[in-house]
This record gives structure tokens, sequence and C-alpha cells, in this order.
């Protein structure tokens, strides 16, 4: 039976809001819009209608309400961006304007279907386990029709999932306050493009370790695209060096890393990657979006390998695949402590965390210094 709709109840919940797609809109109403899925370009897509569900969150107009409340102060801070990008933020700006990239990037549709994906292979992990046990210890008549490729079918079906995430994320949010920021100017002749998971989450370093990473890893970075011409990056200190030390901005005059910074957008798209109409040709973009499409992975979480605890009970874990497309960003340098250091000599007990994934709390209220 279908929740009938109260008055003045937003059923269309958007997970992109719409204030941050107008910035890529010529009239305020249209985004360009390319679905990877389909390989078409839709040049005048309602902004209305995308990156967004029926209830999305939840039924309960008081977490669309917060959401709104905090996008609001997000608006005024992002306009005031990109009114004038060189110009410093106060310590209550960059602290919303980082709160929301943070809730940005575990509010989307991407972050749902890890959830997804996470959650049905550890059940199906873990009815295989049960399985074998039972075959192992003379029960197998009981389980005899149970094959592998049926527990393969399991699905299960979540309540307000996108509220799941968005509760996980704020958790989370303080995981990457250590992170250093540059406002990116695009003076190129290239715009930038953005997608349905637009506050991109990506680590450099550990991919020339070829690592797996999360966010406390060391070398993490969150880049997001606030228009075609103002970008902002997130980004570990302590391992790279971004642009000139004494300002808060990185001028772009080059168009290859424009091309990098939007083939980490297609690259970490859940399906659709805009762009303001007239940016592109429908030609460009697809053609664009084709070349990356090999770094795109077909699932994003995997299962351990079999391990067992130290009283022989088996443990079931997974973890989410890396998305890797060897990123390479002239402005931004891995520091010498780190630049130094090759894969087979990475050692994850010194290597694998920034110092806020051990002492995050006390990293907070020391005013996150370390």
């Amino acid at each position: 039976m279908a929740t009938q709709q109260k008055k003045g109840e937003t059923k269309n919940q958007h997970y992109v809001p719409q204030f941050y797609q107008r910035n890529f809109s010529n009239d305020d109403k249209n985004i360009g819009a390319y679905i990877l899925e389909k390989s078409k370009y839709v040049p005048s897509a309602p902004i209305k209608t995308q990156s967004s569900g029926d209830y999305f969150y939840s039924e309960n107009m008081k977490i669309e309400k917060t959401l709104g409340a905090m996008e609001g102060m997000a608006n005024k801070i992002i306009k005031k961006i990109l009114e004038a990008p060189r110009e410093k933020l106060s310590i209550e700006d960059e602290y919303t304007l980082y709160v929301f990239t943070m809730l940005q990037a575990g509010r989307t549709n991407f972050q749902v279907d890890l959830i997804k994906e996470s959650a049905n292979l550890f059940v199906r992990n873990t009815l295989k386990k049960i399985i074998e046990l039972k075959r192992n210890n003379g029960g197998s008549d009981e389980v005899a029709d149970i094959t592998d490729e049926i527990i393969d079918r399991v699905e299960l079906k979540f309540n307000s999932i996108g509220m799941m995430a968005l509760g996980t994320q704020a958790q989370l949010v303080n995981m990457c306050v250590d992170l250093n920021y540059k406002i990116i100017i695009n003076e190129t002749d290239k715009a930038f493009m953005t997608s349905d998971n637009p506050a991109v989450i990506y680590d450099v370093f550990m991919e020339r370790m070829k690592q797996i990473y999360a966010l406390g890893s060391r070398g993490l970075m969150i880049y997001f695209p606030l228009s075609p011409r103002i970008a902002v990056l997130y980004y570990d200190s302590q391992c790279y060096k971004v642009g000139d030390r004494k300002k808060k901005y990185v001028v772009l005059k080059s168009v290859k890393d424009v091309y990098e910074l939007n083939k980490l957008i297609v690259v970490k798209a859940s399906n659709v990657v805009y762009c303001r109409p007239n940016d592109y040709t429908a030609y460009q973009i697809g053609k664009f979006c084709e070349s990356v499409m090999k770094y795109r992975l077909l699932d994003k979480v995997a299962g351990y390998p079999e391990m067992v605890s130290k009283d022989g009970n088996p443990i079931i874990g997974s973890y989410h695949i890396p998305l890797f497309c060897n990123l390479s960003l002239s402005f931004m340098k891995e520091l010498p402590k780190y630049s130094f250091i090759k894969p087979n000599k990475y050692n994850p007990a010194i290597h694998r965390l920034r110092e806020i994934a051990y002492h995050r709390d006390d990293f907070i209220l020391k005013g996150g210094k370390v």
C-alpha cells in the first residue's frame, strides 16, 4: 500500500542538492547529464529530477528540514567562494564547508550501493560457511538442495537505507578534520565536470603502495568541484604539498590537470556525470567518459580470504575494493618522507593511517593540531 503524501511533505529528496547542481546550469533549471550505463547525453536534464529519489532518506520530514538548513548555510559559503575564490575564509566558514563536503561524500546512491553490497556479501558468505559446517558435521541431508548459486541470489531488503548512509557518515564527520584544503581555480578553456557522487574520496599515496584506503588513511584526499571553474581539494598535508604553501588557493593553467580531475569524477560517479550545458558537446563528453570507463569497477566490495579466530571460529569480513585511476596532478607532490617509500618497503603499522585515526578525540580537542 503506497504511503499517502502529506501536505508540505518533500517526497522527492535530493542526495545531491539542487542549489549545488544550479552552479552547473545556465538557467538554474537544467543541467547537462551523461548517463554512463546507457552512454547517453541529455543536454537539458531538469535539476528537480536529478540525483534524487522518493523518500531517499526517510518519510520523517525532520531529516529533510535539517538537511535543508545545513545546505542553506553551505550555499552561502559556496557563493562567497565562487565570487571571490582567492579570499580567505573564516574558521567558521571553513568548518561549515568541510562538514558539508564530508556529509556529501556519504549521502549519495554510490554510498547506498556500498552498504548494500557489503551487507549482501556478508550474509551470503555467512550462509555459505553455515552450510559448509553443516555438511562437515553430518548434516548434509538438511542442506542438500542449497547450492552456492542459490545463496548468491540472496538479496536483503532495506528500509531507509539513504538515512543509514547519512547517519553512518555523520558519525565519521570529524575523521578528516586534520586535512588541509585549497580552493582550485580553473583558468583553462576546459570546464570541471561533476556527478551524482560529487565529493570524491581518493588516495594517491595508497594507489602507489597498491593498498586499500579509508577515511583515516595516510595520503587521503577529497575532491569536490563547486562549479565549472572552482573546486575545493582537501588533502593530507603531512603527505602532500599542494601549490604554494602561503596561499589557500591553486590556479590551474594546465588542461591536463582538468582532465585528471574530471577523470576522477567519472570513475567515482554512480551512474550520471554532469556538466554545464554547452561546456561540452555530446560527442566530447561521450568520448571522454568512454576513455576512462576502464578504471571503473563492476563490484565495489570483496570478501577477505578465509580466516579463523584464536579459538578456531571462522572470521567473515569484507572490504571496499580500492578504485584507482592513475591520478596525476601537476600541482600536488608527495613530500620526501613518503615519496621515498617503495611498495616493497610499505609497513602498514607505520604508514597506513594518519594520526587522527589513532587519536581522533584528542586531536579535535587540541583544535586540529598534531
